[in-house]
């Protein structure tokens, strides 16, 4: 089952205000990279969701940032870049697919770890969600 997206390409460029991914094709592919981090943060808390109304506004801007770091790396051939230096320009790059993921979901935390979405990285089982239709999303 494919869950909905969890944001669009509109709230990426006119609410979040992204610039880095440049078309809606290419976000596209990273909405999907970051929805898969954020799905093992919340442990799929989110995939139930048919209606994109219903995704809250804090994972629409945790896919933005998500989304925006993935890009980012991409622009240095799929590296983060660990330092750079300025003067006689050098940069220094960091590990490839584990420590970008691990850079997405440090950036999709600054929204999840709100008071109102931080239930969904709880590890245990709340009571509503033994059955889904009285879940609060």
């Amino acid at each position: 089952m494919i869950s909905v997206q969890y944001c669009t390409y509109a709230f990426y460029t006119d609410t979040y205000g992204g610039t880095a991914i440049t078309s809606e094709k290419a976000f596209t592919r990273y909405e999907l990279l970051a929805r898969a981090v954020i799905d093992r943060l919340t442990y799929g808390r989110l995939k139930h969701i048919t209606n994109a109304a219903d995704i809250p506004e804090e994972v629409m801007f945790a896919v933005c940032v998500a989304g925006d770091y993935a890009c980012n790396a991409d622009a240095y051939g799929g590296h983060t870049v660990a330092s750079e230096t300025v003067s006689k320009h050098s940069v220094s790059y960091g590990d490839t697919d584990s420590s970008v993921e691990a850079g997405m979901a440090r950036c999709a935390m600054q929204f999840l770890a709100t008071s109102s979405c931080s239930w969904m990285l709880y590890k245990g089982v709340y009571p509503f969600e033994r059955h889904r239709h009285h879940h609060p999303l």
